[in-house]
């Protein structure tokens, strides 16, 4: 009799899971360098401190420009949102200028970043 795997959905289980931990004290300057550098590549500390063990370094993959520029794409999702209701509520034709803007800004965030 064969058995069934069930997809539940979510994220794919990792092939070597961690269930090891290590628990580390730290000064609260050394805390604070740690979290400061941490938040700056977008990554926990966890995450960070564990890099620094296997690689010795972390080496961030964006430049403090392309981090900017995706923060300020996400950030636009509210605006289209907005956009969205409004032309539920009005109609598209209402929101010419408005959508003409949005979408200068949004290429001028893409050629910027390139």
């Amino acid at each position: 009799m064969e058995t069934k795997v069930i997809n539940k959905g979510g994220r794919p289980l990792l092939d070597q899971p961690k269930s090891l931990q290590i628990k580390g004290s730290f000064t609260e300057q050394e805390y604070g360098l740690i979290k400061a550098k941490a938040d700056a590549l977008g990554i926990t500390r966890s995450e960070y401190v564990s890099m620094m063990a296997n690689k010795g370094k972390v080496v961030d993959v964006f430049s403090p420009e392309q981090r900017k520029a995706v923060s300020d794409l996400i950030g636009i999702k509210n605006n289209i949102n907005q956009l969205a209701k409004l032309a539920h509520v009005g109609g598209i034709g209402s929101m010419a200028n408005q959508l003409d803007d949005l979408i200068k800004y949004v290429r001028t965030l893409i050629e910027n970043g390139r």
